[in-house]
């Protein structure tokens, strides 16, 4: 789906346009398998939400591909320097790689760096792609302006060896356009109707460089392997329509009329490619037919605008910055008021989208594409690995869908709670005939009274495969004794097939880095070798939660507890005297004078322990971190934990799961604010919140608490907001933050990412989903001491408040079950 934003700005004759960029996230890459390396190409650009070819070239699409001896633009040995001609193939099955050919496919090992380049179009039978041409050593492409059609539509792509371990058998090259997408449109606003004849009429419109009679780059070289260009002719770059285009009158009672476009899209060089100081100031010349004289003229006109960037929140008549991959629009405004005569812009942005066409033209679609989320250079895919839905938020039914398999760390083997079983046979082992549905939560299997589900998981496998009879399906219960193996895949499956959970030796590195059948080979997620995730995605490492997540505990303190234990299983503890503080009374606990009393624990290993831990005032408390990305005073995050305005939520669970004998409990939480790197190039603002669903179809709201007379499921929403390095949160005189808080704008996310509260499953809870929509564990690739695991944990309510906050926990045993929420490295430095 094509994404627009539209944002009137209020300067005379001025043209300014909102510079935003999004990316979507990827499909699932599945490699060919077996021991070959193989090249794999992506349009970046393209990615969309759902698993499929939406990003793969075609079959037959023609590349160039050189490569380099690691940190040098020399070439490896055995390839020519003028690259080698590719061609988008496909494997049996359907899987998609860039063959070179015989003598260059069994060359990819090693340390290397590849870059690639392709216009998109398909080869011929012997056609290989140029330039360069056959035996030209040279890596740079010639670019000129080629009659209408203009430049050819580049697409470049880079992956760097850093010695990584290789996530299965594809080097995935992400590819990207090189230039810049523009596209004019024009609308003429009136408070009344004006005939046709008299109607503007758009003759043509250009760019050029303010104050420079050269103009704008039109003509150059392109270094393929350093990306950058060299810059040889310059001019004004004019886009005329086929004929006069009449731009539409948009009045009080057509206030939805479409603006028509009067230009391209044109390809343009991006503004680095002179490799100036500063970004040059580009003006757009509109000339335009006036015949019912609206602006004076009374005949052609035309008026010259700078183009600025308006989302500037600093600056918004700085020069606007057309980056390569980029599409803008350029939407020129005409209005007349009275005897006033303006020419504003409504600034749109979109995703440069392949193959869908756009909403004037054929091929266009609407596409659910979500919404992407990329951190750090880090792509994070839209749901959990197993999982049917990726909007937990869009009903019940989605929310059952979307929470996906379970794991034990180690293990690749997908565990679910089965169907309820018919009976128990004499060995101990459930029965089961219908294993429909594997994958979709069913109230049935989830809600058995307080805290846990009815049925233990199993493991999600081919019957047949592990001889368990025919038609009539047997599964180990979730048990374990002494002598229990660890499960690596089917082949080395043993006799009992258990799913196992201990805190002692039974499940350990130590059995994980053996195979059953007596091998030494390690087989763990450490190294990103082998992990559930689909070839070219990777479990996320802690650093890659590092920038998702609230820095500690106590920034991610969204139910608003006391902490005053952090006990040895990593529960963050809000008692005294063993005794649970319920929910306290929220303006006393954390008034300005008490929250001077709320020390940062000493087991916490938080660079400011033992010192005041919040300042501000309820019902807005702030934070400040400086650990967030590893190691003390690195970068500053700063935090408000809000339960003002509308972030306070209260709620009872009269469904009696999660306190059966107390049904009238309330539970609060309230909403987590956040700037990340604040101060710096990279900053980002942050929010933390939690959606619910439920099956009740009509929970009732009295007194500002809702009732929930069936379970409710949570799930955290992340959203991620552009910001400036000026941007800061700032108290008022009397200490207060909300002010600062609401002069952000938290209605318009760049990007967010779901994570569903899909429960916990450990020895404790007996192999059953316990904690359902309210406690959650996604893993990542990282063991810790004591035969531990590093997890992302979040919880918001339960029977009682400890582990309640957002952290990241060294402290989770190696057995507990965990949920997988698969990324990849948008820049695609790893592998």
């Amino acid at each position: 789906m094509e994404k627009r934003y539209r944002s009137a700005v209020p300067c005379a004759l001025a043209l300014c346009l909102a510079a935003a960029a999004c990316r979507e996230d990827p499909a699932a890459d599945f490699g060919p398998g077996g021991g070959a390396l193989r090249l794999d190409a992506r349009k970046e650009e393209t990615v969309t939400r759902a698993a499929g070819e939406g990003r793969m070239f075609d079959a037959g699409v023609r590349f160039r591909i050189w490569a380099c001896r690691s940190g040098t633009t020399d070439s490896a040995e055995g390839f020519p320097a003028g690259g080698v001609p590719g061609k988008e193939s496909l494997l049996r099955g359907g899987l998609h790689y860039v063959s070179l050919g015989e003598e260059y496919n069994g060359k990819l090992h090693g340390p290397k760096d590849f870059y690639g380049l392709t216009d998109n179009v398909r080869a011929e039978d012997g056609d290989d792609f140029l330039p360069p041409d056959e035996g030209d050593a040279s890596y740079r492409i010639e670019l000129d302006e080629q009659s209408v059609c203009g430049y050819p539509d580049y697409l470049r792509a880079e992956l760097p060896y850093n010695g990584e371990a290789l996530p299965g058998n594809m080097l995935t090259l992400n590819f990207r356009h090189i230039m810049s997408k523009v596209t004019f449109k024009a609308v003429q606003q009136s408070d009344e109707e004006i005939a046709e004849e008299n109607r503007l009429k758009v003759i043509s419109v250009s760019l050029r460089k303010k104050d420079d009679e050269a103009g704008i780059p039109l003509g150059g070289t392109y270094d393929v392997l350093t990306g950058g260009f060299s810059v040889s002719k310059w001019g004004s770059r004019l886009v005329e329509p086929e004929k006069p285009v009449t731009v539409p009158v948009r009045t009080p009672g057509q206030s939805d009329a479409e603006a028509v476009q009067v230009g391209g899209p044109v390809l343009i060089f991006p503004s680095g490619a002179e490799r100036a100081d500063g970004i040059p100031q580009y003006v757009a010349d509109i000339t335009f037919d006036d015949p019912g004289g609206i602006f004076g003229t009374g005949g052609e006109t035309t008026l010259s605008i700078p183009v600025c960037d308006s989302w500037n929140a600093g600056n918004p008549e700085a020069p606007l910055e057309f980056l390569p991959n980029y599409r803008y629009m350029l939407v020129f405004n005409f209005l007349r008021d009275r005897d006033k005569r303006v020419v504003t812009l409504v600034p749109q942005v979109f995703d440069w989208l392949e193959g869908e066409g756009t909403v004037d033209t054929p091929g266009y679609q609407e596409q659910d594409l979500g919404q992407p989320v990329t951190f750090n250079g880090v792509m994070w895919a839209d749901r959990n690995l197993g999982a049917t839905s990726a909007h937990p938020t869009r009903s019940y039914e989605d929310w059952l869908k979307s929470v996906g398999y379970f794991y034990q760390y180690g293990r690749n083997i997908p565990y679910f709670p089965m169907p309820p079983a018919k009976k128990n046979d004499q060995k101990g082992r459930w029965i089961y005939e219908d294993l429909s549905d594997i994958g979709i939560l069913k109230e049935s299997l989830v809600s058995g009274g307080e805290l846990t589900g009815k049925n233990p998981l199993f493991p999600v496998v081919d019957p047949a495969s592990w001889n368990l009879g025919n038609g009539t399906y047997y599964y180990q219960p979730a048990r374990t004794t002494a002598n229990d193996e660890c499960i690596w895949n089917l082949g080395d499956a043993g006799g009992g097939h258990t799913f196992s959970f201990s805190y002692d030796g039974a499940y350990s590195l130590g059995k994980l880095e053996r195979k059953s059948n007596g091998g030494e080979t390690p087989r763990t997620w450490a190294d990103q070798s082998e992990t559930p995730c689909p070839p070219g995605w990777r479990l996320p490492a802690e650093e890659d939660f590092r920038g998702i997540l609230p820095g500690s505990a106590y920034s991610g303190n969204i139910t608003f507890r006391v902490y005053t234990n952090l006990n040895n299983a990593g529960s963050w503890e809000a008692t005294i005297d063993n005794k649970s503080l319920e929910e306290p009374d929220f303006e006393k606990a954390f008034s300005e004078e008490n929250l001077k009393k709320i020390k940062v624990l000493e087991k916490s290993g938080l660079y400011d322990k033992n010192k005041s831990a919040y300042s501000g005032r309820f019902p807005y408390i702030y934070r400040r971190e400086m650990e967030d990305f590893g190691g003390a005073d690195t970068e500053t995050c700063e935090y408000i934990l809000s339960m003002g305005d509308d972030d306070r939520v209260r709620v009872k669970d009269r469904s009696g799961e999660l306190r059966n004998n107390d049904k009238e409990h309330i539970y609060n939480w309230g909403v987590v604010y956040g700037i990340k790197r604040q101060g710096t190039t990279r900053a980002y603002r942050m929010k933390w919140e939690i959606e619910l669903v439920t099956a009740d179809p009509n929970p009732e709201k009295k007194d500002g608490v809702v009732v929930y007379n069936e379970p409710f499921r949570g799930v955290l929403v992340i959203s991620r907001y552009r910001t400036s390095p000026k941007d800061k949160f700032t108290p008022d005189a009397d200490g207060d933050y909300g002010e600062s808080l609401r002069s952000f704008d938290w209605d318009h996310p760049a990007e967010v990412l779901y994570l569903p509260v899909g429960g916990i499953v450990n020895n404790w809870t007996g192999g059953n989903i316990a904690n359902v929509g309210t406690e959650t564990w996604y893993a990542t690739n990282e063991t810790a001491e004591d035969n531990r695991k590093k997890i992302m944990w979040f919880k918001f309510a339960g029977s009682q408040t400890a582990s309640q906050s957002i952290i990241l926990s060294d402290k989770s045993p190696l057995g507990d079950a965990v949920q997988v929420r698969c990324v990849r490295d948008l820049n695609a430095d790893k592998r």
